[in-house]
């Protein structure tokens, strides 16, 4: 039987959405929206209850060579009284967990950080603005040698989620062959938890950088600016300056 031009035109069109759907198949479903992340990444933990979106960023980047951009996708999300954060990485049809940065997974509270914001979520819905305190210690084994509480203002995101900005400049080279205790006490957040946390193991000057806890305060206020509650979090300095 000979097809007309409509007939034609919609064989064709079953023959892509096919094809889609095979090649979907074929690259083991990949999420497709924001709760299909959620969904999936709640199957791949484990938690219960139903998981919910709070926050979601999107930023585009791309590497040398690359003919398309690829979309990272940072998500905060609840199940229950569990809150968690996580990161995907879509490139053309492909979707999935981006292990570059580690998922978090807290209860009652949540304190993460992604590419120049740290996060706070928890359940803040009386809140209207936020302070959060993040202590860096410089440390000689056991000895303390110099601390420094950085303290920053948070903007309302979501009911329930702060946002607090930092800078992610970058300190140059003229730095980099100082002692840890002589680098000036002006730095910022984001040096400070690199610069600070290096661990020299070589003698050609090969180094590595240590996971540390920052202790965290995060002060919630309402509109009136009567202090509500406090929080004592914590956040892995790598968050800080590995975006």
């Amino acid at each position: 039987m000979t097809l007309n031009r409509k007939g034609k035109t919609v064989r064709n069109l079953a023959f892509c959405v096919l094809l889609g759907v095979l090649l979907h198949a074929l690259m083991g479903f990949p999420p497709c929206t924001v709760r299909a992340m959620c969904r999936q990444f709640q199957a791949s933990r484990l938690l219960a209850g139903e998981i919910e979106p709070l926050h979601v960023r999107h930023e585009r980047y791309g590497y040398s060579g690359d003919w398309v951009y690829r979309v990272r996708t940072f998500i905060l999300a609840k199940s229950g009284e569990t809150y968690a954060s996580f990161l995907y990485s879509r490139n053309l049809l492909q979707n999935e967990i981006d292990y570059h940065y580690t998922p978090k997974i807290e209860q009652n509270a949540l304190c993460a950080a992604w590419n120049g914001t740290i996060y706070a979520a928890g359940p803040f819905a009386e809140a209207d603005s936020a302070i959060l305190e993040i202590e860096a210690e410089l440390r000689n084994r056991d000895k303390v040698l110099k601390s420094k509480t950085f303290t920053i203002a948070g903007e309302r995101l979501e009911n329930g989620v702060f946002g607090f900005p930092y800078s992610l400049d970058m300190l140059g080279g003229g730095l980099s062959g100082w002692a840890p205790e002589d680098l000036p006490d002006e730095l910022s957040l984001y040096n400070i938890s690199r610069l600070w946390y290096g661990d020299y193991w070589d003698e050609d000057g090969g180094h590595g950088i240590r996971h540390a806890d920052l202790p965290c305060v995060l002060t919630l206020y309402d509109g009136s600016g009567r202090e509500l509650e406090r929080y004592d979090l914590s956040i892995d300095n790598y968050e800080i300056f590995f975006s």
